[in-house]
């Protein structure tokens, strides 16, 4: 796999958020934001779900390719460090 294929995406992706958030991210409102427990735990919420979704989107691939799709990774023996 090509290295430009991987950074080429990416780079267009940062850019788009970086004029995205320059030019409609406002502060003011940004400030108005309550930041206390009740708002990091909706925020977590969200992140677990995420995570959720991946599991199960690769899971998916897993099931419907009948396994062509690895949970190994390449290059990598064992996950947990001795």
């Amino acid at each position: 796999m090509r290295l430009s294929r991987v950074v080429i995406p990416v780079l267009l992706g940062i850019i788009a958020v970086g004029f995205l958030l320059y030019y409609q991210f406002d502060w003011n409102k940004f400030k108005e934001i309550s930041w206390n427990s009740h708002t990091f735990w909706w925020i977590g919420l969200a992140f677990v779900l995420l995570v959720f979704r991946h599991f199960f989107i690769a899971f998916r691939l897993k099931t419907i390719t009948r396994s062509v799709f690895s949970w190994k990774i390449p290059g990598v023996d064992c996950l947990v460090g001795v």
